[in-house]
């Protein structure tokens, strides 16, 4: 049996492959200061245990299905995955860009990606399932954030580091605050280009009573899901969501909204 260092080893190795995507050995071995031999046998481990795959010989490693099944098992709502798979599959045909699923890990307040469903056009997105992106500039973030209950939002606050991803990132908490409470109101929230240069995203959340469960989201290149087609897009996954939850204990943010001045209010303050 290894020692308690072979299991933290194993973890980071897992831990890098979520946060930076695959990556080859020498690179394992670089970004975790770890012995070739090291990473060679906790890779081969991981592998056999399906936490990790390779999809050819020389190729690079990347996390295997094993560790998105744990995901949806310890997530409380493991059927709604399946509920709002088809919202995706949808939202990517009607719209023409790709929808996200996302839960907020409460742990260190980022949000991971736990389905998704890829547009078919020429340019894509470098999003993946298991992915981890900050809330406070990713429009799936941000919807889970605006939703969260006060105790979740105040903590979060608290431990934030504004760094500028872009230079439309948000980088003033009080900027940001006023930006949740408009999202609140408009039942939706956006990314426009705040993350990643040239990616525009709109997201909706789903609420249990004072709890945030998931949100939803479709982003793509802004050249292509230009600002103005934010809103429409929102009222289209709101009642797509609607349909999908029917007779469920599950609000749909969006549902919260003031139809009409309200919703291009945040797109307009948001750009202004």
């Amino acid at each position: 049996m290894r020692n308690t260092s072979s299991v933290i080893r194993a973890m980071q190795i897992i831990e890098l492959l979520a946060n930076e995507g695959p990556k080859m050995l020498s690179e394992v071995v670089e970004k975790l200061n770890m012995p070739k031999s090291t990473a060679y046998v906790l890779l081969k481990d991981l592998i056999q245990v399906g936490y990790v795959t390779r999809s050819n010989k020389g190729g690079p490693y990347t996390l295997g299905l094993r560790l998105f099944s744990l995901l949806s098992l310890t997530w409380p709502h493991p059927d709604l995955r399946n509920t709002i798979r088809p919202v995706l599959e949808y939202m990517t045909q009607e719209v023409g860009e790709t929808a996200h699923l996302g839960i907020l890990d409460r742990m260190d307040f980022s949000v991971v990606y736990i389905d998704k469903v890829e547009s078919r056009q020429a340019m894509r997105l470098a999003s993946r399932i298991g992915m981890r992106n900050p809330l406070y500039c990713t429009g799936i973030g941000k919807a889970l954030l605006a939703f969260a209950s006060h105790f979740i939002q105040e903590t979060y606050y608290q431990r934030l580091q504004l760094v500028p991803f872009t230079k439309t990132t948000i980088t003033s908490l009080g900027v940001l605050r006023e930006e949740m409470d408009a999202s609140k109101t408009a039942g939706y929230a956006i990314d426009l280009q705040e993350h990643e240069v040239g990616v525009n995203c709109v997201a909706v959340a789903l609420t249990a009573g004072e709890d945030v469960l998931a949100a939803v989201s479709v982003a793509g290149p802004s050249i292509r899901f230009t600002a103005d087609r934010l809103p429409v897009t929102a009222r289209i996954l709101g009642d797509r969501l609607a349909i999908a939850l029917q007779g469920l204990p599950i609000d749909i943010s969006f549902r919260y909204a003031m139809k009409g001045d309200a919703v291009g209010n945040l797109e307009d303050s948001h750009l202004n």
